[in-house]
This record gives C-alpha cells, sequence and structure tokens, in this order.
C-alpha cells in the first residue's frame, strides 16, 4: 500500500465522519427548537422516560399540566426529573 493511499483513506474517513456528526447535530438541534416552539404553542409534548426501563416510558408534556420549559428541559414541580428536550417530540393528532 503506498503512504499516499494511507492519507487519502484517512482524509475520506474523516469526512464523512465529519459530515455524519455534524449531520446529526443539525437535526437533533432543529428538532429541539421545533418542540420548544411547539410546547409554546400549548401543544402535546412525548418524552422518553429513562427512570422506568419497562412499558410506559413515554410521558406527555402540556403547558396546561404544570410543566415550564427552563432552558432545553421540561421541569414540572410535581415530577422529581427534568427531561432534555432532545429526547422529546411533537404528538401529532
Amino acid at each position: 500500500m503506498s503512504e499516499n493511499a494511507k492519507k487519502k483513506g484517512l482524509t475520506s474517513v474523516f469526512l464523512v465522519l465529519a459530515a455524519a456528526i455534524g449531520a446529526h447535530y443539525w437535526v437533533t438541534t432543529s428538532r429541539m427548537e421545533t418542540v420548544k416552539q411547539a410546547f409554546e404553542r400549548g401543544e402535546p409534548i412525548i418524552c422518553e422516560s429513562r427512570m422506568v426501563r419497562k412499558g410506559g416510558q413515554s410521558l406527555v408534556l402540556k403547558k396546561s399540566l404544570g410543566w415550564r420549559l427552563e432552558g432545553d428541559y421540561f421541569v414540572s414541580d410535581a415530577y422529581v426529573r427534568p427531561f432534555f428536550s432532545a429526547r422529546c417530540i411533537v404528538l401529532k393528532k
């Protein structure tokens, strides 16, 4: 294998990984903004509860149910743990 082939191979792998990581970051931050905007409009949000690892792992959050948004986290006085908006989606009717 030539010296030039190693450089080309490593460069290609680096570029593919950088593109994949960048795309993942963009998709995640876009979804977080969509979720936060929908929450502010009063739409229901589904978040994954990592506290319980059995059935019923999802929780529906709504502003009218006492949830509030603090930065990127959904917080409620009635619930112990906050939910990170990256682990949530908007409930479509």
